[in-house]
């Protein structure tokens, strides 16, 4: 399977962790159901994986951030043309809930592409049969 993607990095203002997370993208639904990622605390490792992968989810050292609040941005579109609603569309903002200290929403502080991540010294690993590709991105 072909993952696809960019990484996340989320600071979590309670603990202090640094939380990589890999957001998965894919031109339908299909693409990127069942894939999981995992990180370390100090942001150097990620694992991609199906989610029915379990021992991947009881490693001691990583852990999955969950999607804990989509914050809209963008504004009403009513009586607004298209030209005009895709210069002021903005993207929502996403939290996770830290997995660390399970206390705080983690907010996005970095994003970067997979090979950013390894070139700064983080390690991304890729169990069963994922394959991670860069290149095209859909949004």
């Amino acid at each position: 399977m072909i993952a696809q993607g960019k990484v996340l990095l989320l600071s979590c203002p309670d603990c202090g962790a640094s939380h990589p997370h890999f957001e998965f993208c894919g031109d339908t639904d299909m693409a990127t159901d069942g894939l999981a990622s995992a990180g370390d605390r100090d942001g150097r490792r990620l694992a991609l994986f199906h989610a029915r992968d379990a021992e991947v989810e009881q490693a001691e050292d990583l852990r999955s951030a969950r999607l804990a609040e989509v914050i809209q941005r963008a504004p009403s579109a009513v009586g607004m043309d298209f030209q005009t609603f895709r210069k002021r569309y903005r993207p929502p903002e996403l939290t996770y809930r830290c997995p660390w200290c399970d206390t705080a929403q983690m907010a996005v502080s970095r994003e970067m592409t997979a090979a950013e991540f390894v070139d700064a010294g983080g390690r991304i690993d890729c169990i069963g049969d994922i394959e991670l590709r860069e290149g095209q991105t859909f949004s």
